[in-house]
This record gives structure tokens, C-alpha cells and sequence, in this order.
């Protein structure tokens, strides 16, 4: 009998390559640039942001604490705000600018759960663009209870021009106060992008959040899952009162 021309397969290299696959489908990697010039190819595990919203199947965004140390999912009875917004986007960062003294306020009292959502829209599509980075970053900063402050730093310095990883690793996060192990653990955090696939996925859910509310638009503000007309609320010297947000949100909900 003549013998088979069909190569053969051993049955242990399989099982071997197969667990190879599994686990290196856990990981992501990464091209390091060494200081002598060479690169090379290294894997990290992701991070999940320490105050992550896990409540779905998929990240949703980052709750904002106000000490740094809340819990990790919304308190029950309480309103539920969650803003979406980009990075890059101009009318995020004047929005920002107008909100954050009374959001801080209202979340220091724990008269609403605070909840930033990401979107990459003003990438267009360009990989580790800017919006992703910033988004990177700030998910790092929380790895260091150091969210809301980052935050605001990345719209401060909103020039229309995106960001360099130099602001995003260090400028802002030592102006949002970040020093000694913390910061490098950031910075690490951020130079491996181990928050990369977090960001991705808060992105995906944001914008399929957004579809499913028929809003087409950014920034957008939900209270409890119903939209909130922002644009329309009176401001005193450029801002919105704590106040003037507290019945908002207190009509929104029916309280």
C-alpha cells in the first residue's frame, strides 16, 4: 500500500499552539521603543478603572467620586448623571467649564452619582488619535483617584490641535496633582495604554447609547436615563448655578 502523501499533525502540538492562542488572546501588545534604538515586541495585561460603571455587559463609563474612594457602581435613589463627550470636542470643553462647580458640588454631597462617558467621534477614525489618548489617559489618572481633576486640566488646555503625549503623561497630570509613585504609575499606565481596550468599549456603548436616545449631538447630559436639556439652563456670570442644576435634575426626576 502506498504511503499517504497527507502530512501528518501531531495531535500534543495542536493542543500546545491552541492554549498558546488562548492566552495570548488575553493579553495586548505593544512595539517598545528601547533608548538604543531597537524595538520590540512586549504584552501587558488591560486595566479596568478602578471606578468603572460595570452595571452592563460592557464598561459603560467612569464614575466620578468626589473624595477618590466611593463605590465602584450608582447608589440606589439617587440621580444618575452621565455626560458624553470627546476630548477634542469645543463645546464639551466650554460645557465643562460651565457645569463643573455645580456638578462637583452636588456630587460632593452625594446628591448625584457622576458619570463621564468618552466618545472617540473626533478621531475619525485615525488610530491613537487624539480623543483615544486623552481618553486613555484619563482612565489611567483613575487608576490614581484622580479623575475629575485630569478631566478638567485636558478641557483647560483645549486648544483645537489635539494633544501631545507629553501634556497628556505629564503636564496635566502634575496639574491635576499627581507626584511621586502615583505619577509614575500613571504614566505608565499611559505610555503602555493599558486602559486602551476600556476606552474602546466605553466609546462603543456610548455611542450605541446615544443612538438608542435618538441624540445626535455632544456634549449630552442624562439624568436617570432621560435627556437633559442643558443648552436651555440659565447661567450667572458665564456659569450654571448649583442651584439652577439641582431643580433641573429635581423636575427631571419628578422630585
Amino acid at each position: 500500500m502506498a504511503p499517504s502523501n497527507t502530512p501528518r499533525v501531531s495531535t500534543g502540538w495542536l493542543v500546545s499552539v491552541t492554549l498558546l492562542a488562548l492566552i495570548l488572546g488575553t493579553l495586548s501588545y505593544y512595539t517598545i521603543q528601547r533608548a538604543d534604538g531597537k524595538s520590540g515586541v512586549q504584552s501587558y495585561s488591560q486595566l479596568t478603572p478602578p471606578h468603572a460603571n460595570l452595571l452592563a455587559d460592557q464598561p459603560q463609563g467612569i464614575l466620578v467620586p468626589a473624595t477618590g474612594a466611593g463605590a465602584a457602581q450608582p447608589a440606589d435613589g439617587v440621580p444618575h448623571v452621565v455626560i458624553l463627550f470627546d476630548y477634542q470636542d469645543a463645546t464639551s470643553a466650554l460645557v465643562a467649564g460651565m457645569f463643573s462647580d455645580a456638578l462637583n458640588a452636588l456630587s460632593a454631597r452625594d446628591e448625584i452619582v457622576l458619570e463621564y462617558r468618552a466618545i472617540t467621534l473626533n478621531d475619525r477614525g485615525r488610530v491613537d488619535g487624539a480623543s483615544q489618548r486623552a481618553a486613555v489617559a484619563a482612565a489611567c489618572a483613575d487608576t490614581q483617584d484622580a479623575l475629575a481633576a485630569y478631566h478638567y486640566q485636558v478641557f483647560a488646555a483645549q486648544s483645537g490641535s489635539g494633544f501631545t503625549d507629553e501634556q497628556l503623561r505629564s503636564q496635566f497630570a502634575k496639574d491635576a496633582g499627581l507626584r511621586g509613585a502615583a505619577l509614575d504609575s500613571m504614566q505608565r499606565c499611559y505610555d503602555l495604554r493599558l486602559t486602551e481596550v476600556f476606552v474602546q468599549q466605553v466609546d462603543a456603548a456610548a455611542t450605541s447609547y446615544l443612538s438608542e436616545h435618538n441624540t445626535r449631538s455632544i456634549p449630552a447630559f442624562f439624568v436617570n436615563d432621560t435627556a437633559l436639556d442643558w443648552q436651555y439652563l440659565p447661567l450667572t456670570a458665564g456659569i450654571v448655578s448649583e442651584s439652577t442644576l439641582r431643580n433641573a435634575i429635581t423636575t427631571l426626576v419628578g422630585r
